[in-house]
This record gives structure tokens, sequence and C-alpha cells, in this order.
């Protein structure tokens, strides 16, 4: 089993991006072998660090590295925001189109046609689109108390996502 202080000691020599070690060689530095278990266990052991606020940079192009600067920090700051974003722009597909689809629901078109899953990453940005997240939103967002209790089909785990979906739409349009 790996231990937080021996990642923290190699990773801690290797300062700076230009001295990124990548997992499979990190593994073999730890261990003295690779294997995908092992690359998890690390990972999973780096994330831990970094949520304790252990320096800990990383990008796919140099591998993972301490940091040396601000400027290391906010580079890898900016990659783990952009692939958050892109999970969260997932579950918003997936909530909109896929969900519905699989539960049988029916989708108010308004003379469009109605949104489908298919092949052209670009489709969903291009089309317009009607939904009734847009109509309730600012009443969901400025009172979601008060929103929660007018509408009692709405627990808070739908209302919290349908605001959360609504700011990636408005993010993403802005």
């Amino acid at each position: 089993m790996i231990k937080a202080e021996q990642v923290l000691s190699l990773l801690s020599d290797c300062r700076g991006s230009a001295n990124g070690i990548r997992m499979s060689d990190l593994c073999e530095l730890l261990c003295g072998r690779q294997n995908p278990g092992l690359q998890r266990e690390v990972r999973e052991l780096i994330t831990v660090l970094r949520e304790q606020g252990w320096p800990i940079c990383s990008h796919p192009s140099v591998g993972y590295f301490w940091a040396n600067s601000p400027e290391d920090l906010e580079q890898t700051i900016e990659f783990l925001r952009g692939r958050a974003m892109t999970s969260l722009r997932q579950i918003s597909r997936l909530r909109r189109v896929a969900l519905p689809l699989l539960s049988g629901q029916q989708e108010l078109s308004l003379g469009q046609e109605p949104l489908t899953p298919d092949f052209d990453p670009d489709r969903y940005n291009r089309e317009p689109k009607v939904t009734s997240v847009v109509n309730i939103a600012p009443n969901l967002l400025s009172d979601p108390a008060n929103f929660l209790e007018k509408n009692p089909t709405y627990d808070q785990n739908r209302a919290i996502a349908e605001a959360l979906e609504t700011f990636l739409e408005l993010f993403n349009d802005g």
C-alpha cells in the first residue's frame, strides 16, 4: 500500500512543470512496478492530498509536479476547471435529453424538432431551445425556499440541478 508521505516526498522533488513526472513513472518509482490498479490508487491519493491543500499540479503534457509558482497552480486550476465544466455539460445534456427519452416523457417542441441524441456535437449549441427551466429559473434563483414551497413537485435536488443547469446555459451563452 502506498502512503501519502511517499507521494509527497517524491513529488516535492519534482518542482515546476519542466520536472513533471508521468503516472506510470511515478508508480514505478513508488513501487518498482506498473499496473492500472496502482495508478488508480495513486490518483486517489493525489486527489486527497490536493483536497488537503498540497500544491500538486498536473497536466497531460507534463505529468504531475510540485507547484513552483502561483502560475503553476493557476494553470492546474484552469485545467481542472475545464474538466469539471465538461462533466457538468455532460450532466446537463443527459438530464435534458437522455433522461426524458428513457423515462418516456414527451417534450414540448413549439414547432421545432425535439432534442434527440445524435452524432453532431455542435447541434445542441446551434438549435434554439425552449425549456421550463428558463421560465422558472428567476423565481428559483431569487427565492429558492419560496419556490420549493409553491412547487411541491420539485424536491431540493431537482431544484438545485435545474438552477445549476440554468447557470451553465447562461455561462456558456455569455
